[in-house]
């Protein structure tokens, strides 16, 4: 499984997906200093401005499974000035890569402030209309690994799939809360500072004039706040104790750079080529490598989103039978009064069955119904054998477990929409289409569709009933003359072409011998005497 990254920064996503088992292709990033990091990395790397969108698609030079980026998030963040300008645009232009380069997956990330925003509308309402199904929450990286309170919306795109088709399996990824403690190595000077402080320095909004600044002390039992590029940073003079402070001040210890990095995920060996001395010509200065590493996704988090998309996309994950499904099956049972009470065994049988249908399908779940089937029919079970060779009350019974569980899940009370959808559908439907039998109407006598008139009747001179009412014991001569009409066998008909007619005597003749100026090719010269 193949990804490409845009607005890839030092590549922290990226490093996440490796960690998962994805293989990178290809990274973009505009800055100076993450593009160096990246390539000095090891990873293919890219300078380009994404607001070229037809020249992004054309540098990718092929399709990968995924395209994952955060386009920057300086304009919705809380930290930031809030402000909407030209750069946050960069998430519609992220959404029309995906768009034209067409990958079966993406993921989007931003704060969760970007998804309230019209850029997003605009994407999420590109993404829709191309297909994609769409998985969103707001997840915290103090459940995904990582020491630090950091809510980012992620949006997790596949092809044909419905919405939230994701979101049990990203929830499920969510472990016990991190704390700085737990990523501590005595061993090493700075972490065995800190451990005998018991507590750091995080540098919070300083608040006004006189007033207390906010928490900065953190106890190293508690996750970090969001790390920023000036988290590691000494309190300075206008500092006030905040009454919650997990300890004085003075004994606060304060963060080196390298907790910094650790806190976000990265490996102690990762190399962001900081200046080793503050005037050295190589290197990045401080300020520049504490700004690449806040505005990194947390490494840690994002290999277990990827664990989750990598497992979905080769069928090693399905989704899970909740117990309302059981509930379902009952009450939809019961919209039939003529059929039978399900006992347990056979709710058991329905839920294997579902089971296996669902492995056969790879996990997926289709926005659209027949696209499933079909999917069912060309799969094979986990012994190898294909739908075809299985017998047709289990290919029955298959089918109609994988409708029940689609029916299910298109209920919207069991899994509502997401916060970020549209109130009003959009103008192109994608929802699941409704499973209702068609209703066949029943022929009372001699009853049928009412008279329409015809371009074919025009011929016979009149309008005649179509289709022909049926009349025991006679052949309606409308009806006749019509079947007279569509003969196959009847050649006399002007408005049938029909074959030249061929002697057999002159059926020795070459191709083209009626044509009038036939002989005159052949004409022989009289006063030529080799009579060539």
């Amino acid at each position: 499984m193949q990804f490409m990254e845009l607005f890839a920064g030092v590549g922290g996503m990226g490093l996440g997906l490796e960690a998962a088992g994805l293989t990178h292709l290809l990274s973009f990033e505009l800055g100076d200093a993450p593009h160096d990091v990246l390539v000095h990395s090891g990873k293919l790397a890219i300078k380009m401005d994404l607001r070229d969108v037809g020249n992004a698609v054309l540098a990718m030079r092929q399709v990968p499974d995924v395209i994952v980026g955060g386009p920057p998030c300086q304009d919705f963040s809380i930290a930031g000035q809030r402000q909407i300008t030209d750069r946050a645009k960069l998430t519609q232009h992220f959404a029309q890569i995906i768009c034209l380069a067409r990958p079966e997956w993406f993921v989007f990330e931003n704060v969760p402030r970007a998804g309230k925003s019209s850029q997003y509308k605009y994407a999420r309402a590109l993404w829709k209309r191309h297909g994609y199904g769409l998985t969103e929450a707001v997840l915290d990286a103090q459940f995904y690994g990582v020491p630090q309170r950091r809510e980012r919306l992620f949006c997790v795109g596949r092809l044909g799939e419905i919405d939230q088709f994701l979101l049990a399996e990203l929830k499920s990824a969510a472990t016990k809360g991190m704390v700085v403690r737990d990523i501590l190595d005595p061993k090493r000077d700075d972490d065995a500072a800190l451990l005998a402080a018991g507590a750091f320095f995080a540098r919070p909004w300083m608040g006004k004039a006189g007033e207390p600044s906010g928490r900065g002390v953190i106890s190293i039992d508690e996750p970090c706040p969001t790390i920023t590029r000036n988290r590691h940073e000494a309190p300075g003079d206008a500092y006030q104790r905040h009454p919650d402070g997990a300890a004085d001040i003075k004994e606060a210890h304060i963060l080196t750079p390298g907790q910094v990095a650790r806190i976000q995920g990265f490996p102690t060996a990762f190399d962001f080529k900081r200046k080793k001395q503050k005037r050295a010509a190589e290197g990045w200065p401080e300020a520049v490598v504490n700004l690449m590493v806040a505005n990194a996704v947390p490494v840690t988090m994002a290999q277990r989103i990827g664990k989750v998309i990598f497992d979905r996309h080769h069928g090693l994950s399905l989704p899970k039978l909740g117990p309302d499904f059981t509930d379902f099956l009952l009450a939809r049972k019961r919209k039939n009064p003529k059929s039978k009470t399900l006992s347990d065994r056979a709710l058991e049988n329905i839920r294997h069955n579902t089971n296996r249908a669902l492995r056969m399908c790879d996990g997926r779940i289709y926005s659209d119904i027949w696209r499933q089937i079909a999917h069912l029919e060309s799969g094979f079970d986990k012994t190898g054998k294909p739908f075809s060779a299985m017998t047709a009350s289990v290919q029955s019974d298959l089918r109609n477990a994988i409708i029940a569980y689609c029916e299910y899940r298109a209920d919207a009370k069991r899994f509502p929409p997401s916060d970020w959808a549209p109130a009003k559908p959009l103008a192109r439907d994608l929802r699941l289409r409704a499973f209702a039998k068609p209703v066949r109407r029943k022929r009372k006598g001699t009853e049928l569709a009412p008279a329409t008139p015809h371009p074919i009747t025009e011929r016979i001179g009149k309008t005649v009933t179509w289709p022909p009412p049926y009349r025991p014991g006679s052949l309606d001569p409308e009806l006749s003359a019509l079947m007279d009409m569509f003969d196959p066998y009847d050649h006399d008909d002007p408005y049938i072409p029909q074959p030249p007619a061929i002697d057999p005597d002159e059926a020795w003749r070459p191709e083209g011998y009626d044509r009038d100026d036939y002989d005159g090719y052949y004409e022989v010269d009289e006063d030529d005497e080799s009579g060539g």
